[in-house]
């Protein structure tokens, strides 16, 4: 191969590697700023290279070159990625991995053809073929597995690092393929295999993750319905008193009568006092608004508030019959103000926590809008639209608003501006 060839094969194989970084890296840095901390490093990197191969020839700079590039990655990687664990040390190993792989494919295929064009043409495709399944499936899958699991990612590190060592010992050093070409079979099997390996690992655990989130919507669900019937017992409690002071009533009346016929006043206006307190405290529920499902979760969080300090508005105008469903409207709600709570349980300064709750009906929209204080940095996925988790314990009431957006063709967003977190949701109907 002409040293015009090599130098594009090493061209397109640092734009790979670059491409893959930058999509395997689930970055705290906007596009343009990830772009740029990926490519310097990198570049320098190369020419660094260039020099040692000059000085000592390729060959012996080959396992030198590899621990480099991996090191240095590695420490970009780390220093990009959201959670600086394992997850990023394993999307560099990843992009390494199928680097390699394809480096050595391209290899493979030169040496049976011996025709540059056409390998140049099939590695391309194979090129291609990666990136898309690593944008379209990869990426995604990784990403969401970064957010909901922490404990995998070591363990995991040692797939692309088994292919990395495979591929450099039995493909690049001490030999190449063209010196040991029985073991070409088993190189072409690898690639495939590696692809195969990833998918279904990750479609493994996100089963998993689909059953866990599954559960933890269900207890969730539970929670709700009990939190309405505790409120509706609390009215059947209410009314059960209602009806027994309502029979009282007449002897309370003739009390009353007797204390005003012989001219006690303040006597009767005392009982007239304990009478009205009695009915107030012991009969009285506190209502949000006409739907009893609503009422139920937000009377919960109330007293959850006032319990811990936190100042909760509620301005709710919706009727008893809404135009979605009042259950899965429920949950959103609560699961927002879970959010919310938390948020302010969290506030260390010397602000007053508070949760601002309001939602709107009219004929053609209901509006919801979820404030509170909040301390720290909220991280948003790669459209910058829906938060983050970096607890593994929470996220999933996030995850649960944004499906029922998406079952309700409703608008979604969020804000975090002086301080505030904001929630908006809009859902137009007929």
């Amino acid at each position: 191969m002409s040293g015009i060839n090599q130098l594009i094969d090493y061209i397109m194989l640092a734009l790979f590697w670059l491409i893959m970084m930058f999509f395997m890296t689930d970055s705290r840095l906007p596009k343009v700023p990830t772009t740029i901390v990926l490519i310097l490093p990198n570049a320098i990197l190369m020419v660094v290279a260039g020099m040692l191969v000059h000085s000592v020839g390729l060959d012996l700079a080959k396992p030198y070159l590899l621990v480099a590039l991996l090191g240095v990655n590695i420490l970009i990687g780390i220093s990009l990625c959201k959670r600086r664990d394992f997850t990023a040390i394993f999307s560099v190993l990843a992009a390494a991995s199928f680097a390699l792989a394809l480096r050595t494919l391209e290899g493979i295929i030169y040496d049976l053809l011996y025709d540059y064009k056409i390998t140049i043409v099939f590695i391309i495709i194979c090129y291609g073929i990666v990136i898309y399944f690593t944008i379209s499936w990869l990426r995604p899958s990784y990403i969401r597995l970064a957010q909901h699991f922490h404990d995998i990612w070591e363990p995991l590190c040692l797939i692309p690092l088994s292919f990395i060592i495979l591929f450099f010992l039995f493909a690049v050093y001490p030999s190449t393929v063209a010196g040991n070409p029985k073991i070409i079979p088993g190189m072409i099997v690898l690639v495939p295999v590696q692809i195969f390996i990833y998918y279904f690992i990750f479609k493994s655990y996100l089963r998993l993750d689909d059953e866990m989130e599954a559960k933890q919507d269900l207890q969730a669900l539970n929670s709700r319905v009990s939190l309405v019937q505790n409120q509706e017992n609390l009215i059947l409690e209410a009314e059960k008193r209602v009806r027994i002071y309502r029979h009282d009533f007449r002897h309370y009346s003739q009390l009353i009568t007797a204390c005003l016929d012989s001219g006690d006043i303040e006597q009767a206006k005392k009982m007239i006092g304990d009478l009205s307190h009695q009915i107030e405290t012991t009969t009285k529920i506190e209502t949000y608004c006409a739907n009893i499902t609503l009422n139920a979760v937000i009377s919960h969080y109330m007293q959850r508030c006032r319990s811990n300090g936190i100042g909760m508005k509620v301005d709710m105008h919706v009727g008893e019959e809404l135009p979605v469903d009042d259950m899965s409207l429920a949950v959103v709600i609560s699961n927002a103000l879970e959010n919310s709570f938390n948020a302010c349980m969290r506030i260390e300064d010397e602000r007053v926590p508070f949760i601002s709750l309001t939602c709107t009906q009219s004929k053609t929209q209901l509006f919801l809008e979820v404030k509170n204080t909040y301390e720290g940095t909220v991280f948003f996925d790669d459209n910058g639209r829906l938060p983050i988790s970096m607890d593994d314990e929470h996220g999933i009431g996030t995850r649960s608003i944004a499906q029922f957006a998406k079952n309700n063709r409703a608008l979604l967003d969020y804000d975090t501006s002086d301080g505030i977190f904001t929630m908006h949701l809009l859902v137009y109907f007929n």
